[in-house]
């Protein structure tokens, strides 16, 4: 069994490796994906790294990441996914990994991948997403959810 694996961390010389409960989150196939569990139990980590792995393996996808509070998630799963990616660095090509706009909230990989961080105490609109990812869904308003379900309409296969 293959799973998730990132080769940086900027404040780790180790890879990441998934927890036993990540692992299983990693490898399933089902549409929707819960993961809970006790504090410092990779929760966060496993949401980053599915993240940043489904926008590097399927080019021009397209992810939200969000939390009911900005703040919360900029602390939390934003500040993660930052670590899982390395200071920025050129491809063979020349081109960069990834641009990350700080103001706007969001990172768009070389292959056109793109992550956006949403605060999720109202339902945006208009997006097609190929995956969708919340952080402390128990504070998430339930329409929120379900707006998410109804916005992923790129399929990768």
């Amino acid at each position: 069994m293959a799973s998730v694996t990132m080769p940086w961390h900027r404040r780790s010389e180790q890879p990441y490796h998934a927890s036993v409960p990540g692992l299983y989150f990693h490898e399933s196939m089902s549409p929707v994906k819960l993961f809970g569990g006790a504090v410092g139990g990779t929760k966060t980590t496993t949401l980053a790294t599915e993240g940043i792995y489904q926008s590097l393996k399927y080019p021009n996808n397209r992810g939200f990441m969000g939390e009911r509070d900005f703040d919360d998630l900029r602390r939390g799963l934003y500040n993660e996914v930052l670590e899982w990616l390395p200071e920025n660095l050129k491809l063979s090509d020349g081109t960069e990994l990834y641009q990350h706009h700080k103001s706007e909230h969001w990172i768009k990989f070389y292959n056109g991948s793109e992550i956006h961080f949403v605060e999720l105490k109202d339902e945006p609109r208009n997006v097609n997403l190929g995956w969708a990812a919340i952080d402390q869904a128990e504070r998430v308003p339930e329409k929120s959810f379900e707006w998410m379900q109804t916005r992923l309409r790129l399929w990768h296969v």
